[in-house]
């Protein structure tokens, strides 16, 4: 994290990073060290720092490690409220959706899906 910070600091178009005290940012965001298992651990906190100068340009690259496979899935156009007394979910809200889209369709509209709110 030293070397990240280190760079962001020497790098950045202001010498005042914004007005940040870039020094207490350090401190700050030093106590998560201990809890960083991860290279993306590590990269979270760095993104986190880089945030506190307010710059929209400014960013963090991922380090040099495998990526987990991305699975599209798509999403079920209703919202779900948690039923104690029964122990399930209810549908509370079932959004329309634009089923003559394909990226924007509502499953639980299409025909055939006998499902209400």
């Amino acid at each position: 994290m030293m070397y990240g910070w280190r760079i962001f600091r020497d790098y950045f178009y202001v010498n005042n990073m914004n007005g940040v005290d870039w020094a207490a940012m350090k401190e700050r965001y030093s106590v998560l060290l201990p809890y960083v298992s991860h290279r993306a651990d590590l990269d979270y906190i760095l993104d986190e720092i880089i945030s506190e100068c307010n710059s929209s340009h400014s960013y963090e690259n991922w380090g040099d490690f495998e990526r987990v496979k991305k699975v599209d899935n798509g999403l079920l156009g209703a919202e779900l409220t948690a039923d104690a007394t029964a122990g399930r979910y209810r549908i509370s809200k079932i959004y329309a959706g634009e089923n003559w889209n394909s990226t924007c369709r509502s499953p639980l509209t299409e025909q055939g899906v006998d499902v209400k709110e």
